[in-house]
Formats: structure tokens, C-alpha cells, sequence
């Protein structure tokens, strides 16, 4: 008895044996979606979450369009009470002054 010959396989069949992507052949603009999609979910949440500041002495919400009125608040954070003329830090409690 002859021996067969092996069967050729043609090569346009051969797959590779890891898929190509990031992932185990996930694609990567689903991946980069997928990121983006977190990052807005976590901005959306932090703004509905905050915590609403009002002036520790009066009440009164903070100015729509904060307008530093020193090198303090451009720095540090916080504003001056419209209605009081307050100096707050940003969590709305009066600033105590420099030493």
C-alpha cells in the first residue's frame, strides 16, 4: 500500500489563531464609546450630586458668575455675598482673615 499524499490546505482559509482588536477581538471604537460614555455618566452625576452653597451669614445663593474680588478667591476658591458683603470660602463659611 502507497501512503496518500497530505491534503493541501489552500491559505486564504487559515484563520489566525488570536483575533485581532484590544480585547480578544473586541473592536476598539466600542471600547472608546464605551469610555466616553463613563466619563459623561460620572460628570452628569457629580453636577446633580453637588451640594448646594448658600452664604453662611445670610442665606443668599452665590452670584451666577463668580468675579473674584481679590488675589484670595481668584486663588483659593469662594466669593463675596451680594447681599451681605461677606468674604466666603467656597463651602460658603465666612473667611477668616490673614494674620
Amino acid at each position: 500500500m502507497r501512503a496518500r499524499p497530505a491534503a493541501s490546505v489552500p491559505t486564504s482559509r487559515i484563520t489566525p489563531t488570536a483575533p485581532d482588536g484590544i480585547i480578544d477581538g473586541m473592536n476598539p471604537t466600542v471600547l472608546v464609546v464605551a469610555a466616553v460614555s463613563a466619563a459623561v455618566a460620572v460628570a452628569l452625576l457629580g453636577l446633580l450630586m453637588r451640594r448646594r452653597i448658600k452664604c453662611g451669614r445670610c442665606g443668599a445663593p452665590p452670584p451666577i458668575v463668580r468675579m473674584p474680588k481679590d488675589a484670595d478667591e481668584a486663588m483659593w476658591g469662594g466669593w463675596t455675598c451680594p447681599k451681605c458683603g461677606t468674604a466666603l470660602d467656597r463651602t460658603g463659611a465666612p473667611r477668616k482673615k490673614a494674620a
